[in-house]
């Protein structure tokens, strides 16, 4: 077997080739959802009703809305999409919950027209 320096250099530029896809790969589309929050101080009497089912803490994780005050403590998710700060968590075939990424560890949730959750990151 002979060392050849043509052979070995393909390999290595192969190697360095696939260590910056793998280093890469984490540099998509970072969920900014991902993570714990809690309702936004000052949120009203009115707000605070109508978030009620998803609680005044809520948890987004890779396959879960985890609601652990409110009345269901995990809710399957589906999938994640986003058209720029704004976010659809789809629960199931049909019911998305939007979601607005409204400035750094801040998010609105939208209940529906009427009713907009501000949760801070925490």
């Amino acid at each position: 077997m002979t060392f050849s320096f043509r052979s070995s250099g393909r390999i290595f530029a192969a190697a360095i080739m696939a260590a910056s896809v793998l280093a890469l790969g984490g540099c998509g589309d970072k969920n900014p959802l991902i993570g714990r929050w809690k309702m936004a101080p000052g949120a009203t009497t009115e707000q605070r009703m109508a978030a009620g089912q998803l609680g005044e803490i809520i948890e987004f994780q890779e396959k879960s809305l985890v609601t652990p005050d409110g009345f269901t403590t995990a809710i399957p998710v589906q999938s994640y999409t986003h058209d720029g700060d704004r976010w659809f968590v789809q629960l199931q075939p049909g019911i998305s919950l939007p979601v607005s990424v409204t400035g750094k560890g801040e998010i609105s949730v939208e209940l529906s027209a009427e009713h907009r959750i501000r949760y801070v990151k925490g």
